[in-house]
C-alpha cells in the first residue's frame, strides 16, 4: 500500500514535534489503531536516520578536504602560523 502525501507530511511534523499537543496525541492513537501507519512511521524514521548519516559523512569529507587544503598549501602559510599560535600552549 502506498503512503499518501498527507500521511508523509503528518509523519514529518510528528517527527519534528511540530504538531500541537492534542494533534500529537491523536497521531499516536492513530498509530496504535493503524499498524500500517505505525510501520510507515518506522520506515520514515529509518530513512531520516540514513539521510542524516549520509549528510554527516559528506560533511566530514568536506571538512577534511578544507583542512587539508588550508594546512597543506604554501599560499596559506600565514593562516597556518596564526592558527598554530592561537592553539599553542
Amino acid at each position: 500500500m502506498r503512503t499518501s502525501l498527507n500521511d508523509i507530511q503528518e509523519i514529518e511534523k510528528f517527527q519534528r514535534e511540530e504538531l500541537s499537543p492534542g494533534d500529537s496525541i491523536l497521531f499516536q492513537v492513530r498509530m496504535i489503531l493503524d499498524p500500517v501507519l505505525k510501520l510507515n512511521v518506522t520506515f520514515q524514521n529509518i530513512i531520516l536516520q540514513v539521510v542524516q548519516l549520509y549528510h554527516r559523512k559528506k560533511l566530514k569529507v568536506e571538512v577534511k578536504q578544507i583542512h587539508h587544503d588550508l594546512f597543506s598549501s604554501p599560499s596559506s602559510l600565514e593562516f597556518q602560523q596564526t592558527v598554530k599560535q592561537i592553539f599553542k600552549s
